[in-house]
């Protein structure tokens, strides 16, 4: 892994590593001024690189409009994010460019921004990171206002004296098996706080194909490309993720395990949470929410 950060010439780094680009550009930057950058966007164009771009909507970016019809024209792909609140943006300043480099840090790709304190931090060649990266990416790109507001409406628990969140999540009874062509679960809503006793159940006997072949496939040895694909399929498929009509704020897997003689622990382990509900969602509850396909 190599890393360069920078604190001066921050406009001049960024247009040089675009320069740069033969594949494909994902840029989440909040503020752009694009006429800084329109001809190096045309440039990659036409040398097929994909240019994906998203960009918080704001009245600085909304001012830009005929600017980003004219590119998106072109053949660049940009986005203006809707967050459900005028307070709250996509406000992240990264770009990956050729799953291979990532630029990050305060710098916002616009002319205010170069008369500012900034910095800029480039990394290469670092799977694991450019992978994140991907990642949230993909996370922003895939919801829509609606989406993000259902995904953050979380509500107070009912129960007296109890100051937790309830959130949804759907509980499959195990593990998928590779065997195993048929993936069913509830979807259970559950207190942050107490969660383990005062549950309810919203929908039974949900099935999900698509997202067993996915949980499946961790059972094979995979390479790292693979297992960077892997990760990005499952976190592609579940931002969003809705069943029966109902917003998934978690899911999980019944797990059982021998720990005596005569004594087993049974217990549900998450493993997703949407990004929003992290103190809403445990990473673990001492129930099976009596979610039972056998």
């Amino acid at each position: 892994m190599s890393v360069a950060v920078h604190f001066e010439k921050l406009h001049y780094e960024v247009q040089n590593e675009l320069k740069k680009a033969e594949n494909s550009v994902s840029i989440a930057v909040a503020w752009i001024t694009f006429n800084l950058y329109s001809d190096i966007f045309k440039e990659l164009i036409k040398k097929g690189v994909t240019v994906d771009i998203l960009c918080t909507n704001s009245p600085t970016n909304q001012k830009q409009s005929e600017l980003i019809s004219q590119l998106v024209g072109y053949g660049v792909n940009i986005r203006l994010c809707h967050m459900p609140r005028q307070t709250n943006h996509m406000h992240h300043k990264f770009a990956v460019i050729d799953s291979s480099v990532v630029l990050n840090g305060s710098f916002n790709w616009s002319e205010n921004a170069k008369r500012s304190f900034e910095n800029l931090t480039i990394i290469y060649d670092e799977p694991e990171i450019v992978s994140s990266f991907i990642h949230e990416f993909d996370k922003i790109k895939n919801l829509d206002k609606e989406a993000i507001k259902s995904l953050q409406s979380t509500t107070k628990c009912n129960e007296q004296n109890c100051d937790g969140e309830t959130a949804n999540i759907l509980v499959f009874q195990e593990s998928p098996m590779r065997m195993i062509y048929e993936l069913w679960g509830d979807i259970v809503q559950c207190c942050s706080v107490c969660g383990d006793i005062s549950y309810s159940t919203l929908k039974s006997g949900i099935q999900d194909t698509y997202l067993h072949h996915l949980f499946s496939k961790s059972d094979f040895d995979l390479n790292e490309e693979e297992i960077v694909q892997f990760d990005r399929d499952i976190d592609s498929h579940l931002t969003g993720y809705s069943s029966c009509g109902v917003v998934i704020h978690g899911i999980g897997f019944v797990c059982r395990e021998i720990i005596g003689k005569h004594r087993e622990d049974i217990y549900t382990r998450i493993i997703w949470k949407n990004k929003f509900v992290n103190d809403a969602v445990r990473d673990r509850y001492e129930t099976d929410f009596n979610v039972s396909y056998n």
